[in-house]
């Protein structure tokens, strides 16, 4: 299964990467199932959307597929902190790219 812990994209440009929810967090948790992190850092770019119109464009997108997060063990109360961590994860990888 994908989730956007985002729950929302602003309209701004260059995108940045907005406070994730608890809930694909807590999922995981209450089921045991390791997260698994991915950082898309110029997607926007190939896949535009201008609030008008929307299209892509001829190019190759940078998917970074980071070590899985293992959730066993772990409780509903920890849920802010794996979200934190996963959300370190990949905004440290856009920051290192930009």
């Amino acid at each position: 299964m994908v989730m956007f812990p985002e729950g929302g994209i602003e309209n701004d440009y260059p995108p940045q990467l907005q406070e994730f929810k608890n809930g694909p967090f807590r999922l995981a948790i209450e089921q045991q199932i390791p997260v698994l992190a991915v950082t898309s850092l110029n997607t926007w770019k190939v896949f535009w959307d201008d609030g008008l119109k929307y299209g892509s464009r001829p190019g190759i997108c940078q998917i970074f597929v980071h070590k899985s997060i293992e959730t066993a063990g772990l409780s509903v109360d920890d849920a802010d902190t794996l979200k934190n961590r996963v959300f370190n994860i990949i905004n440290s990888k856009i920051a290192e790219k930009n």
